[in-house]
């Protein structure tokens, strides 16, 4: 197929179907939104599906995440140089209002698209995170009775092996990142930080009147919406994977038995807005 060989009426049939697709999924319509894919279609992303009941199971349990919505644009249709076949991509963003705050995740969709019986329908899609941009974009952060405000998170203070240079435990750290952002839908996890130590010295200008140990080399800052859903976060065999996963990572560059792990309430008593 020639460049040409997309009409306009294809172009704008292709359009109309990657639009539609998050449409149908945030509403819940599974017949609808199945119909935007061929029978074994596979769907590769933040879980993998393949073929309509794994597709139509995926819609199903989004409802019960808290309210959110996709967006898709800058859609640019290509041929692939084979008879009744283009590609797409496209990008998206997620919204999704959770514990007061509303968050923002990123990407690109891929997708596979062939024309059956005058019809345009995906044959996979895959979904490319940019994962540093999910971040909360606004807070509304709930009051305590003390005055402040809170929220549920685990707190790591790491100390980096011994045979590591400060350079290097940095550069695993960050490439730790990735594989956090990758298993955080599996865990419930709605935010990471890294919380890098800099090489200062106000670092010992603030130590030594206290008389303080040495800084830690970093601290890792996770978010969740509750307690409960910490609990729950290795309640099902992904959840559990997906934690030895990390685990595993870490010890490549994490001193386990100097680097205290615990769950804390933020409260916020001062900001900018005050």
């Amino acid at each position: 197929m020639s460049h040409e060989s997309l009409t306009t009426a294809d172009r704008l049939a292709l359009h109309e179907l990657v639009a539609s697709i998050n449409e149908h999924f945030d509403a819940g319509e599974i017949d609808r939104f199945l119909e935007c894919f061929e029978p074994g279609a596979q769907m590769i992303g933040s879980r993998d599906a393949s073929g309509h009941e794994e597709l139509a199971a995926w819609v199903r349990d989004s409802s019960a995440r808290p309210p959110h919505r996709h967006f898709t644009t800058n859609v640019v249709i290509s041929d692939v140089g084979a008879p009744d076949s283009a590609s797409a991509h496209s990008s998206w963003i997620y919204l999704e209002w959770t514990d007061g705050t509303l968050h923002a995740r990123m990407g690109t969709y891929v997708d596979t698209l062939v024309k059956r019986a005058n019809r345009w329908r995906v044959t996979r899609r895959q979904a490319l995170y940019d994962w540093s941009r999910s971040e909360p974009m606004a807070a509304l952060t709930r009051e305590t009775p003390e005055g402040g405000t809170h929220m549920i998170k685990l707190v790591f203070c790491l100390m980096r092996r011994p045979e590591l240079s400060d350079a290097e435990f940095r550069r695993r750290w960050r490439e730790h990142a990735d594989l956090v952002a990758k298993r955080a839908p599996a865990l419930g996890i709605r935010r990471y930080v890294q919380v890098h130590t800099l090489d200062s010295q106000l670092n010992e200008a603030m130590r030594a009147p206290r008389k303080g140990p040495a800084p830690y080399d970093g601290v890792a800052e996770l978010w969740w919406e509750d307690l409960d859903a910490v609990a729950a976060s290795t309640a099902t065999p992904e959840g559990l994977k997906a934690a030895r996963d990390l685990i595993a990572d870490e010890a490549r560059f994490i001193d386990f038995a100097r680097s205290p792990i615990f769950i804390a309430e933020e409260r916020e008593y001062v900001s900018l807005s005050s």
